[in-house]
């Protein structure tokens, strides 16, 4: 999967090993991601089976929608609670939209981040990317592959008890004969390569989210250095700060581009469905074990996705940071020329928000994270405002020495 790099002695090798490095990076994205259903093209080495793959686990996430519409309408028809099935379908959904649109738009818009980010590194020489983090790259994606496998069956023995609930994730239970084998074994292949996509997808927003954190902290540093040094020919590397943030902000839009199908799922639809869920749980009767794995599962989605949201917001925050210094710069050491480009840059910064978007419909900065978790909180009081007020939120004859309802 990764391009084995050697060590150099030799400091013109360095370009070329950076190159390599790179080219790994890229190479895992693709591979990670097309074994979630999303195919992003071949790169520069030929693949073929990656596109069959993906298309592959795609016709998988797709026969999922009957056989969670048919169970849906099972219970629907029977008056049994559908709330946890209805959650577990919008997920399915939301996998199926993220696959159809990456195969159309995936190919082209990684190929272009990857130019780009080829470009920038050569002309810049950045230090972030290196042998080290390549290998806390492996470890982190082989952690993360270990717990796409395992999330299954843990899931499974947590609720080996609780039929409901296993059918809610598994909906062919209820198949006749070798029909309900068969079904499993898709179930299963669902479950294992949403997860890879789900976790694979926000891999790859961190490790660029990082990148960038990393480049604009750094710039924000030079602009400061700059802004307090007592030179009087500062236009020159006024100037190529300049164009080195103009080359970062490509960068970054760029990443939005590949990234912006997965963030408008992650930031409009995870949040209700986890309520749907929340809902779920304190409308029927479910063990202590249950509760707990289930809440468990919540707050981590729930944590994820704000951590995500901040580390974005932090990167706009960093991308606008040399607007504080360059206000300190004495305009007398400048000539016209420069204090041209310094207003052009200054109005940039004021201008249009630099940041991560979704659609055009919000721009990812601090108050946006105010924003959703205000959201979270408006929409768990909703749902426990709207709880059943005969339903205990967990099950008395199954869990001893548990205090139900109000009730010991």
């Amino acid at each position: 999967m990764f391009i084995r790099i050697e060590p150099s002695s030799d400091p013109q090798d360095n370009t070329h090993q950076k190159s390599n490095l790179t080219s790994s990076v890229f190479q895992y994205i693709r591979t990670v991601l097309c074994l979630g259903g999303i195919y992003c093209g071949e790169g520069n080495a030929t693949r073929r089976w990656k596109k069959k793959a993906a298309v592959l686990v795609f016709l998988t996430y797709l026969l999922h929608v009957p056989l969670y519409s048919m169970e849906i309408y099972d219970r629907f028809t029977e008056s049994k609670h559908t709330t946890r099935l209805i959650g577990c379908l919008v997920i399915c959904t939301a996998v199926i939209y993220l696959s159809f649109v990456s195969l159309v738009d995936m190919p082209k818009d990684l190929t272009e981040l990857e130019q780009i980010f080829n470009l920038y590194m050569e002309k810049y020489k950045s230090t972030f990317v290196s042998s080290h983090r390549l290998r806390l790259l492996r470890i982190i994606l082989s952690f993360t592959l270990l717990n796409c496998v395992v999330s299954g069956p843990v899931l499974t023995s947590f609720f080996r008890d609780n039929r409901a609930i296993l059918c809610d994730v598994y909906p062919s239970c209820h198949l006749p004969g070798y029909w309900k084998h068969f079904g499993f074994a898709l179930n299963g292949l669902f479950s294992l390569t949403s997860q890879i996509q789900w976790q694979g997808r926000l891999l790859v927003c961190l490790i660029f989210t990082a990148f960038l954190l990393h480049e604009f902290k750094s710039l924000a540093q030079k602009f400061k250095d700059l802004s307090m040094s007592g030179a009087t020919n500062v236009e020159n590397e006024l100037e190529a700060l300049v164009d080195h943030h103009e080359c970062l902000v490509d960068v970054l839009n760029e990443t939005n581009n590949c990234m912006r199908h997965y963030n408008f799922v992650v930031i409009f639809l995870c949040i209700p469905v986890n309520c749907v869920f929340l809902y779920g749980a304190i409308s029927n009767p479910m063990t202590e074990s249950e509760l707990i794995y289930l809440f468990l599962g919540i707050t981590i989605v729930l944590g994820v996705v704000i951590g995500k949201v901040f580390f974005e917001a932090l990167v706009s925050s960093k991308a606008h940071e040399p607007l504080r210094y360059i206000w300190k710069m004495r305009k007398g050491i400048v000539s016209d020329r420069g204090r041209q480009t310094l207003d052009m840059f200054v109005a940039r910064l004021t201008g249009e928000t630099i940041s991560y978007d979704v659609y055009g419909l919000l721009t990812v900065t601090m108050p946006t994270l105010l924003g959703i978790l205000g959201t979270v909180t408006t929409y768990i009081i909703v749902v426990i405002q709207f709880k059943p007020t005969d339903a205990p939120l967990c099950n008395p004859t199954v869990v001893r020495n548990v205090t139900c309802g109000g009730t010991p």
